[in-house]
């Protein structure tokens, strides 16, 4: 997939952009911009197309906030009608200048992440389990499907809950984030019924019969642990809550989240 996007570019396809156009006209005329900030490659390429098509939108600065790390991310990341270009290492720097963006563009400022993404005070961590239904003095686990809800990290939980036993040192409750996946979600419960451990599957599925909806944040401050892939911002959104991360290099990572993996490991936060 990453490939094919890569040599394709259909992001930068003239005949998908023509089919956009009304939508993104009426989009302009709604929103009236003084600034469009992208956190996508796959979206860059369009508005710089419609602001060729929208004579209103020609004074409006296009601006890229790079959500991918550090080197090896998407060529649609590249997009000569970026005015400027933030991003959250010199690697993810090095990556825009050898795709052709002038380094004058790009400035290295980190990357953003929420103040609500911080570390838990004891009582905070407690208060928050208590919301999700859990005990408030358990170590708790926080399993990360992502967004789509997918991958390889259900069969890490189905190998945890088959080979967990009754005798564990100390008493273990585990969080699922099924994302928007309503089948996986359904399928979690399954498993969590022979669990030997309470689990509190959550998913923003409409009609999903889960735990009570809770914010990223709030996961994050009430787990001790997060089983996740190497997302960039899930993965620095962990470092600021202080929450470490045991990250599925199991199955081999996207091109563009591969290089967070190495990057935790060269700076000493990761093994």
């Amino acid at each position: 997939y990453y490939a094919w996007i890569n040599r394709y570019r259909p992001n930068e396809w003239a005949c998908l952009h023509r089919w956009a156009l009304a939508y993104g006209k009426g989009l302009a005329e709604r929103a009236a911009p003084t600034v469009a900030v992208s956190v996508h490659p796959m979206v860059q390429h369009y508005w710089a197309y419609l602001r060729h098509q929208v004579p209103a939108l020609r004074r409006v600065p296009l601006v890229t906030v790079v959500t991918d790390p550090v080197h090896g991310f998407w060529r649609g990341w590249a997009e000569p009608g970026v005015a400027r270009y933030y991003v959250a290492t010199e690697s993810a720097r090095d990556q825009l200048t050898d795709y052709g963006v002038a380094g004058d563009r790009i400035v290295t400022a980190g990357m953003p992440v929420h103040a609500r993404f911080r570390p838990y005070a004891p009582h905070e961590r407690r208060e928050a389990r208590q919301r999700l239904g859990l005990a408030p003095d358990a170590f708790t686990l926080l399993v990360n499907a992502g967004w789509v809800g997918g991958g390889n990290v259900p069969r890490l939980f189905d190998a945890l809950a088959r080979g967990m036993s009754q005798g564990a040192p100390r008493p273990l409750q585990t969080v699922f984030l099924a994302g928007r996946n309503g089948k996986l979600a359904h399928q979690v419960q399954a498993i969590a019924a022979s669990a030997p451990f309470p689990v509190r599957v959550v998913c923003n599925a409409p009609g999903a019969q889960t735990a009570p909806h809770a914010a990223m944040h709030e996961l994050m401050g009430a787990a001790d642990l997060m089983v996740t892939k190497p997302g960039g911002l899930t993965t620095f959104e962990a470092l600021a809550c202080g929450l470490p991360l045991l990250v599925d290099a199991l199955t081999p990572p996207m091109p563009q989240e591969a290089g967070t993996v190495d990057f935790l490991q060269a700076c000493g936060a990761g093994i």
